[in-house]
């Protein structure tokens, strides 16, 4: 009995690795300030099981749905594309990324800390010009297509450097569910991480590890 008890708990504990290796989605909806006439941000999402926050896009050759939910993954370093939709004019940011996309820069970075640090007070036509600023930040916009004073302000420039609890992060949201292909890619997004979560993989070795330690205790 106490042997059927322990495989048990073993299988409740690999279908529970398995959930945690699938992706977190993400519901993307309307933000505070509206969409630009260009399709960037606001935008609010909501993860699955977690409270919404107010975000913009990285890309302007990638598209998203409002309304609809797209599973997503973290990546402090790089902002993925499929190399046929990214659209990254190089203004920025030197090399060849390829697949594996672009890198996401410390002042865009500074500049959504600013954004998250000022949301209360920030004008709706600033929240929309904070989405230009981010696209010729990473190179995906031209200065002659930038809609605001790139000099004057923190939020333009990406040199504010923010409080020290947040965590950027480019949050890559995929069309597929598990599959993170050229084919696969829909959108980044910015986020703020704050505490970093556990790998799914330490989660894992955690639970089998407790069961098996329940199981010497039941052994001995």
């Amino acid at each position: 009995m106490k042997k059927k008890i322990f495989l048990a708990a073993i299988c409740m504990v690999l279908i529970s690795a398995s959930m945690c290796l699938a992706d977190q989605t993400y519901l993307v909806t309307n933000g505070p300030a509206g969409q630009q006439d260009d399709g960037g941000g606001v935008f609010a999402v909501t993860p699955t099981g977690g409270s919404t926050f107010y975000t913009y896009c990285l890309e302007t050759g990638e598209f998203i749905t409002l309304g609809n939910t797209y599973p997503g993954t973290l990546s402090a370093t790089y902002v993925y594309y499929g190399t046929s939709e990214g659209n990254a004019i190089g203004t920025n940011f030197t090399g060849v990324y390829g697949s594996a996309g672009q890198p996401l820069l410390t002042t865009t970075q500074n500049l959504y800390a600013y954004y998250l640090d000022h949301i209360g007070t920030l004008t709706n036509l600033q929240k929309q010009e904070i989405q230009d600023a981010i696209w010729y930040l990473q190179g995906q916009i031209s200065l002659s297509a930038y809609n605001s004073d790139y000099s004057s302000n923190p939020y333009d420039n990406g040199t504010y450097t923010g409080a020290s609890w947040h965590v950027i992060e480019a949050l890559n949201l995929w069309t597929i569910n598990g599959t993170h292909t050229t084919a696969d890619t829909a959108q980044s997004l910015l986020i703020d991480v704050g505490t970093p979560v556990p790998e799914p993989s330490l989660l894992i070795l955690l639970g089998l590890g407790l069961v098996g330690l329940a199981g010497l205790k039941r052994k001995f």
